[in-house]
């Protein structure tokens, strides 16, 4: 076990994702806040230069630990389609391009699987926790479903309005416009991530 701190810095403008970084965090007494809330200035912009989530969630982690000297959360995610070859992957965030809205994303998304059957997919996360100098956590979660062949609902963000979650019939989004608690792929790793911490 490690030690729990009692405040989590998330190293992230995602407002989406901090919704829920924040609940789970609440959930395990441990306090979440984003750079602009600690008054330090603007944090360091991050490279995302690795191969995997899981590189670039630690590249998110260490930057902004350093730059706070408060325990970090690193987060990288997104969606890895079958028929793509796991793309868009790492790239999910700037599929369409640097720039790419959610929407470009999107549709740039369903132009690449025009005519294609087979839609399986997935939401994958990787968290990383730099909690001092030494210590540093590693956790991940996935999320099956497929693509579907137009947007549904309007939760959410990024891929939701695509991505029907396996069991349910329901795109992401729909499910969230409608208050259900997913356990999604980043939940699943948070609660991996904070069983991990103990308090004393």
């Amino acid at each position: 076990m490690y030690p729990k701190p009692d405040l989590i810095l998330f190293a992230s403008t995602n407002s989406g994702k901090a919704v829920e970084v924040k609940r789970i965090g609440s959930a395990h007494g441990i306090k979440v806040v984003l750079p602009a809330e600690l008054e330090r200035g603007l944090p360091p912009e991050v490279a995302e230069t690795g191969l995997t989530f899981q590189a670039n969630a630690k590249l998110k982690a260490e930057a902004l630990y350093a730059w706070s000297g408060v325990p970090t959360l690193g987060d990288d995610s997104g969606l890895e389609v079958d028929a793509l070859n796991g793309a868009p992957g790492i790239h999910s965030a700037r599929y369409a391009g640097p720039q790419a809205s959610d929407e470009d994303n999107r549709a740039k998304l369903l132009s690449a699987l025009q005519g294609v059957k087979r839609r399986t997919a997935r939401y994958r996360s990787a968290l990383c926790l730099k909690l001092n100098q030494e210590q540093l956590l590693m956790a991940d979660g996935v999320l099956e479903g497929e693509i579907a062949h137009a947007e549904a609902g309007t939760g959410g963000f990024g891929y939701d309005r695509l991505c029907i979650i396996a069991g349910t019939g329901m795109t992401l989004a729909q499910l969230k416009e409608q208050g259900v608690e997913v356990e999604t792929h980043r939940v699943q790793a948070l609660r991996k991530l904070f069983a991990r911490l103990k308090s004393g």
